[in-house]
């Protein structure tokens, strides 16, 4: 059961919500190279200063060391972008369900809920968004059992009532309740 699960949930695309996982990337991109970069150059910055004043004969090598310093600081850049992208998508993924989610509730439909992969990220607004989902089906079955009772006696008052006009407005108004929260799916 939990591989079906798994299963039914292995997401094909990498870039799900291309705009917030590039700005996620991007951020996370800038953050990490930039602190890699401070970090890197004060580091060979006051390693060379050493050098020149103790070693100045070490020279030439720290220049060589500079340059596949370089190379490797490319080289891990691509691996931070790649890496991020994935880690992207344990965020952008959540984000589209919920989304979607978002969406079939707003159409009237009570029973559904979100189910995310295990794993992803917001697994507690999961529970908190399926809880809610369930508080409004709770109420919109309270309001369909009152639109019930609601009808049952307004077509029994409208068999008494004595003159055929107010049989007409309590059949009216009977039909109107019974219109009352069938835009919903409990």
């Amino acid at each position: 059961m939990i591989q079906d699960d798994e299963q039914k949930f292995q997401r094909k695309t990498v870039l799900i919500k291309r705009s917030l996982q590039l700005r996620y990337i991007a951020m996370l991109f800038v953050c990490i190279v930039v602190a890699v970069a401070i970090v890197g150059v004060d580091f060979y910055w006051t390693l060379y200063r050493i050098a020149a004043n103790e070693n100045p004969a070490i020279l030439p090598v720290l220049e060589k060391l500079q340059q596949g310093l370089l190379v490797k600081f490319i080289l891990y850049s691509g691996i931070i972008a790649i890496v991020s992208l994935f880690i992207s998508n344990r965020i952008a993924g959540p984000v589209y369900r919920f989304e979607q989610s978002a969406l079939v509730v707003g159409s009237g439909d009570l029973t559904h809920r979100v189910r995310l992969r295990r794993g992803d990220e917001f697994m507690e607004l999961q529970d908190e968004f399926n809880d809610m989902v369930s508080r409004l089906q709770g109420k919109a079955l309270q309001d369909r059992n009152l639109v019930e009772r609601l009808s049952q006696r307004l077509a029994k008052m409208a068999l008494e009532a004595q003159s055929d006009k107010e049989k007409q407005e309590l059949t009216s108004l009977k039909n109107e309740v019974d219109h009352l929260g069938t835009g919903f799916k409990v």
